[in-house]
């Protein structure tokens, strides 16, 4: 017996098309949004139906924005509408978003383009395209030979991803509150996620605070450089622009130089897709600040700090080991 009857009200229409609003999950009831012609056709009404995953005939699942025809329905035992006999006219176009993996249990996506991390089931992951190998033994096991082994999708933190959204509100019995999350899982290629859009024209500026990179023991510490944006000659006054950078930033290689306070830097303005927030990259040293040296002998090592007596200054000079190289107590130091 079903669970629902045709709709037989005369002020309702037997048919509409409608929008789907949200698909329908596991065995729960999505929302669908239609709109539905009065029989006058003097105007719209657009109303929520919802309909069920049962009530699709023509595919397996609907997305959201697809276009829809389907027939009304009265529940038996709430007496609510629904909609049943729900077709697909016109596939909405799928938006695709891209992320890295940042957890596995709980399952969770840090999507670049949008400002949440989004769960996800493995059953939702794409196995890879096959390669040449296995396509052969694929088409060798449809012509009756052995079964080709196997293929398992393994999924960790930092692998990049290409997915699409499904929108909660669903849940489970229809009773609503289901989370957004992602489906239809591609696995990418390293280094094809990129969560900043680097500007291609290099620009100058100071490093104010020095980056320190991430020891045994110590924390890393973002550093900040300074763009001079305009100079007003009347007031004598500059208009800078503060931009932070990590020691990931800076560009590596035969030419690498650790930045330091004072130092004329080039670099490129990378501008995070999702806040717009603005920090620099593909740092390069091009002339280093005059430093004053000092000498002194390392009279205290606690960790990963300590004290130098100088020998010009009097008092002890606090120091941090990630700024200083091979330093034992007893041992002599020069610093800046």
């Amino acid at each position: 017996t079903p669970d629902h009857a045709p709709e037989s009200a005369p002020a309702a229409p037997e048919a509409a098309n409608g929008e789907a609003d949200a698909e329908a999950a596991g065995e729960g009831a999505g929302a669908g949004e239609g709109e539905s012609k009065a029989e006058s056709d003097a105007s719209v009404v657009t109303e929520c139906i919802r309909f069920s995953k049962g009530d699709i005939v023509n595919t397996k699942r609907l997305g959201a924005g697809d276009q829809v025809s389907f027939q009304f329905a009265i529940d038996k035992r709430t007496r609510s509408k629904c909609a049943v006999q729900v077709e697909v006219l016109q596939r909405a176009p799928e938006v695709r978003f891209t992320g890295v993996v940042c957890s596995m249990r709980p399952n969770l996506i840090e999507s670049c383009e949008v400002d949440e991390q989004l769960p996800f089931h493995m059953s939702d992951v794409n196995a890879p395209a096959l390669d040449e190998e296995a396509a052969k033994a694929q088409k060798k096991w449809s012509r009756g030979g052995a079964p080709p082994a196997r293929q398992n999708v393994h999924v960790a933190v930092g692998q990049e991803v290409e997915f699409s959204i499904a929108p909660g509100g669903g849940g489970r019995g229809g009773k609503g509150g289901g989370e957004r999350r992602a489906v239809r899982i591609d696995l990418l290629k390293r280094g094809t996620v990129k969560f900043h859009e680097l500007l291609p024209e290099r620009m100058a500026g100071t490093v104010a605070v020095a980056a320190r990179e991430r020891k045994p023991g110590s924390s890393a510490r973002t550093g900040e450089i300074e763009r001079v944006i305009k100079f007003n000659e009347d007031t004598n006054m500059e208009t800078v622009e503060i931009l932070e950078y990590s020691m990931e930033d800076v560009a590596s290689g035969a030419t690498y130089v650790k930045p330091r306070v004072g130092d004329t830097v080039e670099f490129n303005v990378a501008v995070h897709k999702r806040t717009g927030k603005r920090t620099a990259g593909h740092i390069g040293v091009t002339e280093r600040a005059e430093e004053a040296k000092e000498r002194g002998k390392v009279v205290k090592s606690k960790g990963e700090f300590g004290f130098i007596r100088c020998v010009r200054h009097p008092g002890e000079v606090f120091y941090h080991f990630s700024d200083i190289e091979d330093v034992r107590e007893g041992s002599e130091a020069a610093g800046g």
